[in-house]
């Protein structure tokens, strides 16, 4: 079939071994729980290129040696890469060009290849992003710029997002921060938060049970699963029209 492409890649990493090659591919999984600190790595970068390789009717294997490094192959064939228009329709709703907007959005996602992602999705669909790799980052940003949302990562290393999301929620009402900032910090968010409400979308590499119901106490809005879809993340930003 000539409009069949293949692409073969080999890398010289750690590889796996034959018992953990069939979950190479799930969310989160990776060779050992120590990978994460020694490599860098998030565990979600083949996840996230098996969801593209099937949103464009493709698919993708690997092989590995431990030692010895991985070949991975993915095969698309483009005569059947087309959207489907009903799965598209399902899942974002449907604004008439009048209603449609760009929003400013803060960014706050540790991972590059993650943050490097979401940024390429939400700058394709026209919204304006800062991002920023932490916390404590993204609340020195929100003392002097309005956004009209937060897409939030919820494990970060100086600050989670729970404890970033609570320091705002308390900045728009005028409490007492849950947490000791620098006056010039605090003060700076109470001037700029206060008497709003900011949507802040979490963005997470866990589904476990009452992970929703967590973010919804800690004052989040919205809760997006990683790897997510482009068009879940305009879904969510678009709910503003109808809860703001």
């Amino acid at each position: 079939n000539t409009d069949k492409v293949i692409f073969i890649v080999r890398d010289t990493g750690v590889g796996v071994s034959k018992e953990m090659l069939p979950a190479m591919f799930d969310r989160f999984s990776q060779a050992d729980n120590t990978v994460t600190r020694r490599y860098q790595g998030a565990g979600l970068g083949l996840a996230i290129t098996k969801k593209l390789c099937e949103l464009m009717g493709g698919s993708i294997q690997a092989e590995s040696e431990v030692g010895q490094g991985s070949v991975f192959t993915v095969a698309i064939d483009f005569d059947e890469c087309q959207v489907d228009e009903k799965v598209s329709e399902d899942v974002v709703p449907q604004y008439s060009s009048d209603e449609k907007r760009e929003y400013s959005v803060l960014l706050v996602e540790d991972n590059e290849m993650n943050r490097n992602l979401a940024q390429m999705v939400l700058a394709n669909f026209g919204h304006e992003v800062n991002a920023v790799e932490g916390g404590l980052e993204a609340l020195k940003t929100l003392q002097h710029k309005e956004f009209d949302a937060v897409l939030m990562d919820i494990q970060m290393p100086d600050m989670d997002g729970f404890e970033v999301t609570k320091i705002i929620r308390a900045a728009e009402q005028g409490l007492p921060l849950p947490l000791e900032l620098s006056t010039s910090i605090e003060e700076g968010l109470r001037a700029n938060l206060g008497g709003k409400h900011l949507k802040i979308i979490a963005l997470t590499a866990h589904a476990m049970k009452g992970d929703r119901e967590r973010c919804l106490e800690a004052g989040i809005d919205e809760y997006l699963t990683k790897p997510f879809l482009p068009e879940q993340v305009v879904a969510a930003l678009n709910c503003e029209k109808s809860n703001g």
